[in-house]
């Protein structure tokens, strides 16, 4: 999961401590860390709204907490 995010969202430049997990049936939550250049807050907001629409699609998970880190 981390490499397709890596792959298919410009501008991260990796992905590390994801978790994933069951809330309910059918109901499955992600925490991730997610580092990128030094970009302004709004970029980071196109960022994040990629990132869940593409794991709600490719993975059916619709609760995410990411965390942006700069290096």
């Amino acid at each position: 999961m981390a490499e397709v995010i890596k792959r298919r969202i410009a501008g991260v430049k990796t992905v590390h401590d994801v978790h994933v997990w069951v809330i309910t049936s059918h109901m499955y939550a992600m925490t991730a860390h997610v580092i990128v250049d030094d970009i302004p807050l709004s970029r980071s907001r196109e960022i994040l709204e990629k990132i869940n629409k593409l794991v709600n699609e490719q993975f059916n998970i619709s609760h995410t907490n990411i965390q942006f880190e700069v290096r």
